[in-house]
């Protein structure tokens, strides 16, 4: 796991390399990610960048499905760029 994963909310932690784990770890952003709130909260922490850093040094098939799923739900939800935090009326 990339190093700039490990750090993203500046806290020291081993990387883990388990696959089984790493799937897990993404089906829940993957859940977290399904409402709204939880969207705007992974976008507040630069989520979409860590699981592209991710991704791109990933070389377990069944892990790069895990993140394409939550890539593709973010993409599908608000395109590619941070969803707007403003209603409209």
């Amino acid at each position: 796991m990339p190093l700039e994963l490990g750090s993203a909310l500046s806290i020291e932690r081993e990387p883990v390399t388990d696959p089984e784990i790493q799937v897990q770890v993404l089906e829940a952003i993957y859940l977290i990610t399904l409402q709204d709130a939880g969207r705007r909260a992974f976008w507040s922490v630069n989520g979409p960048r860590i699981l592209q850093v991710g991704y791109e040094d990933e070389q377990d098939p069944k892990v790069m499905e895990a993140y394409e799923r939550v890539g593709s739900l973010l993409v599908d939800n608000s395109g590619t760029e941070e969803p707007s935090t403003e209603k409209s009326n």
